[in-house]
């Protein structure tokens, strides 16, 4: 069985292999140095995403397995917000303009409908997920994510990440077991950015109610937001066929080239950074994510005038990211 160092090095390894067969995608090296020697984390204590969660998950004490099913389940859902619409053109489920937004107002309505119990009735989940994108892989995932199996599943891995020291320790062997257990929900994605993330947002929440969690060998849970960010700062470079093709509103597949070439350069950049500024992947990862939030991705747009930034984010339609 491999280590968790040694799944990392398999994803670096395989992220380099993918920019390396690319003309689209390049990192700039003094680029990225320049941004990871600036880089400034979030203050304040750590981001719980109590939004995320029931009134009974936020219950003291701290109830492990509430928390982590629960986050399971609505993070295994949480991508497939843009699609093709009848007329052809892109759309998005959101609230305004937010697909998370409208991941919680979803889940918020389930909750009080009395629909995410012990005992789910999948038949009327199944029903609920009938308009929104990607329906089917949708309620596959539902049904994966849910129910006694689930449930199950989610107690080994508390017994598996908890630590004799106390506290828990989340790590790329964690990723996999997520992957295996839950293949459609966290496993077919090459990058596995639904199971990082996972990872990143229980360690969080747990953190910021005093339960101490490890986070070790985790790559950047890579989505459209970081390279967004990247590719502002300079740091991710884009060819100008991929960037007019994101200025064209292009709506991606997820297994295409540029897509994944635009994934691995987050992965291979963020472990760069990582290793350059000192900081914590979470504490880099928030950074990324806050950015388009506090007005951090628009000032690094109006600032780099030295290669082609992409006025948008790349559209992909996908239930991986």
């Amino acid at each position: 069985m491999k280590t968790s160092a040694q799944l990392k090095d398999i994803f670096l390894s395989n992220s380099r292999k993918t920019l390396s067969k690319t003309q689209d995608v390049r990192i700039n090296p003094e680029k990225l140095k320049a941004f990871a020697m600036g880089l400034k984390v979030p203050g304040g204590d750590a981001y719980g995403w109590n939004e995320y969660l029931s009134a009974e998950a936020l219950k003291d004490p701290v109830d492990f397995h509430r928390v982590f099913h629960e986050m399971l389940v609505i993070t295994a859902q949480n991508a497939g917000y843009l699609y093709r619409g009848e007329n052809g053109n892109t759309e998005k489920w959101a609230v305004k303009n937010s697909g998370a937004k409208a991941l919680l107002e979803y889940f918020d309505d389930l909750k009080a409908k009395g629909l995410l119990g012990d005992a789910p009735d999948m038949a009327q989940l199944d029903a609920s997920l009938q308009d929104k994108p990607l329906s089917g892989v949708r309620q596959k995932i539902m049904n994966e994510t849910l129910g006694t199996a689930a449930s199950f599943n989610v107690h080994k891995i508390e017994a598996q990440t908890m630590q004799y020291s106390g506290g828990y320790r989340f790590d790329m062997k964690t990723v996999e077991t997520l992957s295996e257990m839950f293949p459609t929900a966290y496993g077919e994605d090459p990058f596995r950015k639904k199971a990082v993330l996972l990872c990143l947002m229980v360690a969080g929440h747990l953190r910021s109610r005093g339960v101490q969690v490890d986070l070790q060998d985790l790559i950047v849970p890579a989505d459209y937001r970081i390279p967004e960010t990247l590719n502002a700062a300079g740091v991710i470079e884009m060819s100008d066929e991929l960037v007019s093709r994101i200025e064209a509103d292009e709506l991606f597949n997820e297994d295409d080239p540029a897509v994944k070439a635009v994934r691995a350069a987050s992965v291979v950049a963020v472990e760069e950074i990582c290793k350059q500024s000192g900081l914590a992947i979470d504490q880099i990862d928030l950074a990324l994510w806050m950015a388009a939030r506090d007005g951090t991705l628009d000032k690094l747009k109006a600032a780099n005038t030295d290669c082609k930034v992409a006025s948008k984010h790349l559209a992909c339609e996908t239930m991986r990211f």
